[in-house]
């Protein structure tokens, strides 16, 4: 997560889940949140990520999160909705290698970032490219 999250920066943040099982990536991240920012209300996925997840699934012990799904904003972020908080994460598929990995976090929780989620991980894959 940024340090500061302000509504100016297009990420607030990043999520780099370890696997496409919501049942095991969910909850942990949606922990850290809520211990930072309060009580989370929902999340929006992109439905493209998450195939293999069933429409109606909802998250093992987070009977209050309510789960959305979208298709046609920035294919790799997540929305997390809050108690007056609004918090757009990056997320980064799991196949993709820890360098890289590590740059697009970084770059979406710098404040004042400007660069949508694709655009992030397009950077982070040429800044390991050339540095490499």
């Amino acid at each position: 997560m940024a340090p500061r999250s302000s509504h100016g920066d297009r990420l607030h943040g990043a999520w780099w889940p370890y696997t496409l099982d919501l049942d095991k990536e969910l909850q942990p991240v949606l922990l850290v949140i809520g211990e930072r920012y309060g009580s989370i209300r929902g999340i929006m996925l992109n439905r493209a990520e998450w195939v293999e997840t069933p429409l109606n699934w909802t998250p093992q012990g987070g009977h209050r999160t309510k789960v959305s799904w979208y298709g046609v904003q920035d294919p790799a972020t997540a929305v997390v909705l809050g108690a007056g908080k609004r918090l757009v994460l990056l997320v980064i598929p799991p196949d993709v290698d820890e360098k890289v990995a590590t740059r697009a976090m970084g770059m979406a929780t710098t404040p004042g970032n400007r660069l949508s989620a694709a655009e992030t991980l397009a950077a982070a894959v040429e800044s390991a490219v050339v540095r490499d």
